[in-house]
């Protein structure tokens, strides 16, 4: 979530709370967290897998069981594989450059990595690598006006990769396929009538997807990866917008809405006999679905939805794709966020009156109501400081939260504070805090599958290290001091491969290095 967000829902919650009286702030969290911040892991815990790199590697991913990753150097950007050791991590080939180049839509599919590379003056063209500096080519140059031209969509479907390729903008969309060679890359279907392009797509082998047409309808799709597989699925009524919600068990579930319907939820297997309405969320067609997050657990999916004709007030519904599986569970009287599913409660969060402080509540999802759980500490808002949310994970029934705290005229610092709950007063507190510079929206939480996150964090002094944390106080700690003093390494880019987590940083003056740690770290 981006700072817009909540300045949306701050100005919301403003003019609905306008005339009514304070709400008491109850239960601050926060005072009773210990500076843990000086207490680093043991040594040993990090390994410096590769030196110098040429620069900061960008985004890392998975083929095979290696670690892909590109560089820019002064002759083109070049790719590089590693298996977790320095001497297996390589420059599998720098890419030719005539002129500006810029390298995009990484994916891994199978064993190979499947990218795009933009050239001034030539365009854009796909390619293929296998790993190997003989496999890693050219696939072929796609279609486009001038320097423009739009690839998305990425999937790997029955063996081909498939994408969306818009060369010349709206109204000229098209649906490729590539099996990796030039002959077997080509246009499958003309969307050539959509407005607007496929919104999240999912993942394989389910391949539905949904265009937005020039006339304010939609059309719903499924495609196998080929022209006779690829055809639209009968949607009836007057239905005119579209909000995608999740996949759940195979089916994609979906809001639609209509002048005649209202708003309501549907759900589709990709075949004509699979597709029905599931439930009317609303009689008008104004609501909207709460935020991104859409928590799927236990065979349901949890969402929100916020009745905008009824005072923006914020429901949470949960289906598990049926009609009778698919109910509201209650409403918050308020503007609120979903964060998501923390034990078996609904956790959102809210601003109070005096819109200075963040309140996280619960919906048991269960039948056992509605609480507060807990109001999150902002040790300057008397200052005038405001609160927001940065960053959200969730892992083991706990969700992990960044709190950011800025001034609401725009002058003075901006701070960053760590949280965890798990849906309980007991159970939520505050993990860490620091300034925060221009670096506040670099620091995502990564979460390691092994009940773990890791993130990159500074204490007061500014010094941006890799943390560790296991949702307690004494475990959440710098992993290392790898640039000591007051520049800090900068890491970025957490990835896992096997039962390690690799980063890049930075030490002392020296270029990029390539560094990981154990996926099950932890300190105390």
């Amino acid at each position: 979530m981006r700072r817009q967000g909540w300045l949306g829902l701050m100005v919301t919650g403003w003019l609905v709370g306008c005339g009514a009286a304070p709400e008491p702030v109850e239960r601050q969290v926060g005072p009773e967290a210990m500076e843990v911040e000086a207490l680093a892991c043991g040594p040993g815990q990090v390994q410096e897998v590769k030196q110098g790199l040429p620069s900061r590697p960008s985004e890392f991913l998975e083929v095979a069981g290696a670690l892909f990753f590109f560089t820019k150097e002064e002759d083109g950007d070049s790719l590089w594989k590693s298996d977790g050791t320095s001497a297996g991590t390589l420059k599998v080939k720098t890419l030719p450059r005539t002129g500006e180049q810029f390298i995009s839509n990484p994916y891994a599919a199978s064993d190979l990595l499947f990218f795009t590379v933009h050239e001034a003056g030539t365009g854009t063209s796909l390619w293929v690598s296998d790993g190997t500096s003989e496999g890693t080519r050219r696939v072929k140059t796609l279609p486009g006006c001038g320097d423009f031209a739009g690839l998305y969509g990425h999937q790997w479907i029955n063996g081909v990769l498939t994408f969306f390729h818009q060369p010349c903008g709206i109204r000229d969309l098209d649906l490729w396929r590539s099996d990796g060679t030039e002959a077997g890359t080509f246009r499958i279907h003309d969307l050539a009538s959509a407005s607007s392009p496929p919104a999240n797509t999912p993942p394989a082998p389910s391949h539905i997807f949904i265009t937005g047409e020039a006339d304010g309808t939609f059309k719903l799709w499924r495609s196998d990866g080929t022209a006779a597989g690829t055809y639209t699925l009968p949607i009836p009524g007057d239905q005119h917008l579209y909000e995608r919600v999740a996949e759940l068990d195979g089916t994609t579930l979906f809001v639609i809405k209509g002048q005649a319907t209202g708003t309501e939820l549907w759900r589709t297997d990709g075949t004509a006999s699979g597709t029905w309405k599931l439930k009317r969320l609303d009689a008008s067609t104004s609501g909207v679905l709460g935020t991104t997050v859409k928590h799927v657990v236990d065979g349901k999916v949890v969402f929100s939805f916020i009745d905008v004709d009824d005072g923006s007030q914020t429901e949470i519904w949960q289906s598990d794709g049926t009609e009778a599986g698919t109910v509201r569970v209650d409403t918050f009287g308020r503007p609120a966020d979903f964060l998501g599913v923390a034990g078996s409660s609904a956790v959102v969060a809210t601003f109070t009156a005096d819109h200075r402080h963040m309140e996280l509540r619960r919906l048991s999802l269960t039948g056992g109501g509605k609480a507060l759980v807990a109001t999150l500490e902002n040790p300057r808002a008397d200052q005038g400081y405001v609160a927001d949310i940065l960053d959200v994970v969730r892992t083991e029934g706990r969700i992990f939260i960044t709190q950011l705290e800025f001034p609401w005229d725009g002058l003075g610092e901006t701070y960053l504070s760590r949280w965890v709950t798990d849906g309980t007063a007991a159970g939520t507190r505050r993990l860490a805090t620091r300034v925060a510079t221009q670096d506040a929206y670099r620091t995502p939480f990564f979460v390691t599958g092994t009940g773990t996150v890791m993130f990159a964090h500074a204490s007061e002094a500014g010094n941006l290290e890799p943390w560790v944390t296991d949702g307690t106080l004494a475990g959440t700690r710098p992993i290392a001091d790898l640039w000591p003093g007051s520049a800090g390494s900068d890491p970025a880019g957490f990835r896992r491969l096997g039962d390690r987590v690799y980063f890049t940083a930075l030490k002392a003056d020296a270029d990029p290095s390539l560094w990981s740690v154990p996926a099950d770290l932890t300190c105390h």
